[in-house]
């Protein structure tokens, strides 16, 4: 996990580094620099970075800590956007109050950047991932007992090896479910052409074109000028040829559960593509101790999904929601996000008299 800090007191542009220091600043060892930098950094390098100016920026990427310090006076301002096309008309003394990539910070209070971390829907481990698919779509109708059965019996997802007849099981089973979307098995696809209408094909007011239309809003030139983006051809999924893309990210979740943040982890229970069933294969790898028993979460006076609670994370479920939690389900993602952000399990129900 990385901690950053920054106050005044040098030069303007200069920064000074502690790595494996102690969270009083005691001990470690003392980098400085100005400008951009890079150092090594070890696996769990706690990192603790004074820039010179107030304020200033300080990132970390990857297996290398990138340092950026640079006086930010007057780029919040640039960065407002005033208007947006399409938006509603203001009221009378109503002010559209947006900005574009900024995040403030209280200098005062300090810039320990991660405090309290919710997760949605991740792909954690590619092999827990995958196998956890292939279940997923057997438990829930979408293949049959015996392209599961030979998926288990010949693919050895753990070493990664996949032998012919694993690769022979394994489009059966992309051939058995058949053009649904697999970021939500019960909605219906998008089809621009077919003339129905869209309220026809909504899943409680989510429309299976949201996608087309918001690609094709933003890639408009009035648009990426009030959101202060350099003109670009913007898509919804771009295949960008990510190489970089790490086996496991369970180390991390270790590193940020010793931390003592408070970590949630939540799943769409419609999403195929990364299902809960993967997130539960991980989590179990974690061998955490379990707090608070598996039950149903309260939204609205319905199920909105379901809750367990172990030492250090906090797993959800979120009902009827596919990948896109929000844009499925948006009343108990509401309820789940608001509880999270309140520091609170999600609501129960009243207890059953027996």
């Amino acid at each position: 996990m990385y901690v950053f800090e920054e106050s005044g007191g040098g030069k303007e542009g200069e920064w000074v580094a502690k790595v494996d220091g102690g969270d009083d600043g005691s001990g470690g060892e003392l980098l400085t620099g100005s400008g951009e930098e890079e150092a090594e950094e070890g696996e769990g390098t706690r990192v603790r970075v004074w820039g010179g100016s107030e304020p200033a920026l300080a990132y970390a990427l990857g297996p290398k800590f990138k340092v950026y310090v640079a006086p930010q006076d007057g780029l919040k301002e640039a960065d407002k956007i005033d208007t947006l096309p399409g938006q509603p008309k203001l009221n009378p003394g109503e002010e559209f109050n947006q900005y574009a990539g900024y995040v403030t910070v209280d200098h005062v209070a300090g810039f320990e950047l991660v405090m309290n971390l919710q997760i949605g829907n991740p792909w954690i481990d590619e092999n827990d991932g995958t196998l956890g698919e292939y279940d997923y779509l057997w438990t829930h109708d979408l293949n049959s007992d015996e392209t599961h059965a030979g998926i288990h019996k010949n693919c050895d997802f753990a070493s990664g090896n996949k032998s012919e007849t694993c690769i022979i099981y394994m489009n059966k089973s992309e051939d058995e479910i058949g053009n649904i979307d697999p970021y939500n098995i019960y909605a219906p696809k998008c089809d621009m052409s077919s003339g129905t209408k869209v309220s026809e094909t909504l899943v409680n007011s989510f429309d299976p074109c949201s996608d087309m239309y918001v690609e094709a809003y933003l890639n408009l030139a009035e648009v990426r000028a009030a959101l202060h983006v350099k003109p670009t051809n913007w898509t919804f999924c771009s295949d960008v040829g990510w190489i970089d893309a790490p086996v496991t990210i369970l180390p991390g979740i270790k590193r940020l559960i010793a931390s003592g943040i408070r970590l949630w982890i939540y799943s769409g229970d419609t999403d195929a593509n990364v299902p809960g069933t993967s997130t539960r294969y991980s989590i179990k790898r974690l061998k955490l101790q379990i707090k608070k028993p598996w039950r149903p979460w309260n939204s609205d006076g319905e199920v909105g999904g379901y809750v367990i609670g172990y030492r250090g994370l906090t797993f959800a479920t979120v009902r009827g929601a596919g990948h896109l939690v929000p844009s499925y389900q948006p009343r108990r993602a509401l309820t789940l996000i608001s509880s999270f952000l309140q520091g609170k399990p999600p609501p129960a129900f009243p207890a059953k008299p027996r």
